[in-house]
C-alpha cells in the first residue's frame, strides 16, 4: 500500500493529476443542498411504525427508481416495507394549524419529508454533533437543525438530523395514518446528562465538514 501511494503522489507531481476531495452526507428535510452540490434529491423512507421488523435506518430514496426484475404474478409475501416518512412533529394527528402545541417544525407537520444527497468538494469529512448548533473550531457548518427519530412508544430507530429549514412534500397519505413511518423530535432527560442539557428543550444538531 506504502508503494502504491508512493506511486501515485509521483504521477500527481510529473503530469499535474490531483484527486478533488469530497465529502457527502443527507441533507433530510431539504430538496436541495445550499452552499454545496446535489447529487441527487428524494423522498425519506423507512419501515412503517406496525412493522416488528424491516429497516432501523432512514433511507433517501431516489425520485426514479429503476427495477431489474419483474414478478411473475405469484403471490410472494415474503419480504419487507418502505413507507415514506411523515413529519409527526405535534403528535396525536396535529397540524400545522393547530394552536395548543409548539414546536421548532410545526410548519411542517403532519406532511411528507424529503431529503437531498449533498457532496461538499474539497472536504474529506463529514461529522453529525447531537446536542448542539455549532461546529467545532476547524470545521465548517453544513447545516444545522433538529435531532429527529421515531416516537417512543413505537419501536426504537436511527436519529438523523432534522434541518432546521425543512420543508415539506404535501401529505401525500390520503389521509390513511396507518402506512406511514413517522418521526419526533427528541428531548434529553436530565437526571445523569451534563448540566447544560434541559428537558424542556428541543435537542439541536449540526452536520460538519472539514478537509
Amino acid at each position: 500500500v506504502s508503494t502504491d501511494m508512493t506511486s501515485l503522489r509521483i504521477l500527481f507531481l510529473l503530469f499535474g493529476v490531483y484527486a478533488v476531495e469530497s465529502s457527502t452526507y443527507v441533507r433530510w428535510g431539504r430538496t436541495h443542498c445550499p452552499g454545496a452540490t446535489i447529487i441527487y434529491s428524494g423522498r425519506a423512507a423507512g419501515s412503517p411504525w406496525f412493522d416488528r421488523g424491516g429497516t432501523s435506518d432512514y433511507l433517501c430514496l431516489t425520485n426514479v427508481p429503476s427495477y431489474d426484475y419483474t414478478p411473475d404474478g405469484s403471490n410472494n409475501n415474503y419480504y419487507s416495507k418502505l413507507y415514506g416518512v411523515e413529519y409527526d412533529i405535534l403528535g396525536d394527528r396535529k397540524g400545522p394549524s393547530d394552536t395548543s402545541i409548539s414546536s421548532p417544525l410545526k410548519v411542517v407537520s403532519q406532511n411528507n419529508m424529503p431529503c437531498a444527497v449533498c457532496a461538499s468538494y474539497g472536504r474529506n469529512e463529514v461529522l453529525m454533533i447531537p446536542g448542539t448548533d455549532r461546529c467545532p473550531t476547524g470545521w465548517s457548518e453544513e447545516y444545522d437543525g433538529y435531532l429527529g427519530t421515531e416516537p417512543g412508544h413505537i419501536q426504537r430507530g436511527r436519529t438523523i438530523c432534522i434541518d432546521e429549514d425543512a420543508e415539506s412534500l404535501g401529505d401525500l397519505r390520503s389521509h390513511s395514518e396507518h402506512y406511514v413511518s413517522p418521526i419526533v423530535l427528541m428531548k434529553a432527560y436530565t437526571s445523569n446528562l451534563p448540566s447544560g442539557y434541559n428537558s424542556q428543550q428541543f435537542l439541536t444538531c449540526v452536520v460538519c465538514t472539514r478537509a
